[in-house]
């Protein structure tokens, strides 16, 4: 069983090109290692509403990690645009 901690983190989609979602990518690839990561991530109009995604496995095969968490759970926080 794992020791590492898991952090939720509620932030754009850190798929995304946006300043948040750039930063959150960097943080969350940066401490992989340390901590498992689940983001519930938003955009406006999501185009993959609903969707949960793994990214564990992509990590893995790019980085020396083993069996790193990194799911994304998309679309579930509503953004509202105000104008």
């Amino acid at each position: 069983m794992s020791k590492k901690k898991k952090i939720l983190l509620l932030s754009d989609d850190l798929r995304m090109s946006s300043g948040i979602a750039t930063v959150s990518k960097e943080l969350v690839l940066g401490t992989l290692d340390k901590y498992h990561w689940i983001q519930l991530g938003a955009a406006v109009n999501h185009p993959e509403k609903g969707k949960e995604i793994d990214l564990g496995n992509d990590v893995e095969k790019q980085q020396v990690l083993k069996m790193p968490l990194l799911k994304l759970f998309l679309g579930l926080v509503t953004v509202m645009q105000i104008s």
